[in-house]
């Protein structure tokens, strides 16, 4: 209720203030709101009344600041705070066991700020000059740029070879299926420390060379010997200055089963058994040793052969065991016989000639 004041009136005992009555119970009233905010409507509490102005400590107090204001200075809030400091927006407090959340709040400072509040180390910057030390770095994400000098002075124990620069690769295998080796005929036998390299269309000599079936075009033989050395002895053919030029036809190639040597002027035929037969050449002298099986001779077509052209065929002493067979070629004849003829008699010689008047093989044996 409001507070009520006794009347008095204008002067003293006028009769206009209010009666004992009246006065008393104003009196009466105003007590028990007193006594109701500071007791329990008839006995006061045993406590201090907390005055608005005055400086009084309060005690189990629930202040609510939706009607309230609290207001004072750092000090002054943390005097009231027993346990610890506030930190405030502007003054400088270290902060100890905090989370701060960065989605809300954004740290700023400059590097040597952030080197000082991290105690064990220091950070990279982007900007700054410092070395990292057990860092892993994705190049998927990261790009690592720099010049080769500066690569190289990275790379501790070696130096990086580039795509342009010139440098001398050591333990290195390069796989020739992704890459190419590319230089002159020159560069190449500067690469090659002991020798160098025989090229294609190059004039070189080679030494001490194994060739397997080479395809000579036009071989020439300076000193006109050709050695053909075995495990023990070496075969030597030999031929003198020449007076006139000459041409040596060699017969076809031998088959398999069969060995064709070169003795002199006379060609020797091995039978082994395995293959019976082989084409012989005209102007050719033949050695047929069949000791190891028969052997079938074929005569060539005369189609293109010239007057006096022979063919010469001498046993060596196997005939009448492993008979030699000279067979005529399709229609070709021998002396009007198409009939092939048989040797079985050992060391016979056969010898026939050409003749373009007969048109066939003439035995002159």
């Amino acid at each position: 209720m409001a507070y009520q004041t006794i009347g008095r009136g204008a002067s003293a005992n006028d009769g206009t203030g209010d009666d004992l009555r009246t006065g008393a119970g104003k009196i009466n009233a105003n007590f028990v709101e007193l006594y109701t905010l500071l007791g329990d409507g008839s006995a006061l509490t045993s406590d201090t009344v907390v005055l608005r102005t005055a400086g009084q400590t309060l005690t189990t107090k629930s202040i609510s600041l939706t009607d309230n204001t609290l207001t004072g200075t750092t000090a002054e809030f943390n005097t009231a705070l027993s346990d610890d400091d506030f930190a405030t927006l502007t003054n400088t407090v270290t902060l100890t066991n905090k989370t701060i959340d960065l989605t809300d709040n954004t740290l700023s400072g400059t590097t040597a700020e952030f080197n000082t509040a991290l105690s064990d180390d220091n950070f990279a910057t982007l900007a700054g000059t410092e070395t990292v030390t057990n860092k892993t770095v994705n190049l998927a994400n990261n790009t690592v740029s720099g010049t080769t000098a500066e690569f190289n002075t990275a790379l501790s124990d070696d130096n990086f070879a580039t795509l342009t620069n010139t440098a001398t690769l050591t333990n290195k295998s390069i796989d020739l299926t992704d890459n190419t080796l590319v230089g002159s005929i020159a560069e190449f036998n500067t690469a090659l420390e002991d020798d160098s390299f025989a090229t294609q269309n190059g004039t070189e000599t080679l030494s001490n060379k194994t060739l397997n079936l080479p395809v000579l075009a036009t071989p020439s033989l300076s000193n006109r010997d050709i050695a053909f050395t075995g495990s023990t002895e070496t075969t030597t053919l030999s031929a003198v200055d020449p007076t006139a030029s000459r041409t040596i036809n060699l017969p076809e190639p031998n088959n398999t089963g069969r060995q064709i040597e070169l003795t002199n002027d006379w060609v020797t035929i091995n039978a082994d058994g395995s293959t019976a037969s082989t084409n012989v050449n005209t102007n050719t002298k033949y050695f047929v040793d069949t000791s190891g099986g028969v052997m079938t001779l074929n005569l060539p077509a005369v189609s293109g052969l010239t007057d006096g052209d022979t063919i010469t065929i001498k046993d060596t002493g196997s005939a009448g065991t492993n008979n030699i067979t000279i067979s005529t070629n399709a229609s070709e004849t021998i002396e009007g016989s198409a009939t092939d003829v048989t040797v079985s008699t050992n060391y016979t010689l056969k010898r026939y000639v050409y003749s373009s008047d007969a048109g066939e093989w003439l035995d002159i044996s």
